[in-house]
């Protein structure tokens, strides 16, 4: 894995928490698979699970709007590239 390969996906993940902070539906969900990883057990969001983006968008759409803002912030970025598919796992801290 190259160093820009790296660069590339960890501002892909920037920019997603970006587009979630500013309530940008269409950026974040152009950022995402489909389906897509969510593992939210760490504080009680039950089992992590692959599911459909608009899932997803629809329960945050209905959420994040009701705070007048949100910070995620990222850490401990492992990524793992593999010819063309990448996977990459990080804590999110997110403060309202």
């Amino acid at each position: 894995m190259s160093a820009a390969d790296y660069d590339m996906v960890a501002n892909t993940i920037s920019r997603y928490f970006i587009a979630v902070d500013e309530c940008d539906w269409s950026g974040v969900s152009k950022l995402m698979t489909n389906p897509f990883h969510l593992d939210c057990s760490s504080f009680g969001g039950g089992d992590p699970s692959d599911l459909p983006p608009q899932s997803i968008l629809a329960g945050w759409r209905a959420l994040l709007p009701g705070f007048e803002h949100t910070h995620h912030q990222i850490g401990n970025l492992v990524v793992e590239i593999d010819g063309e598919i990448a996977e990459a796992s990080c804590m999110v801290l997110l403060r309202m």
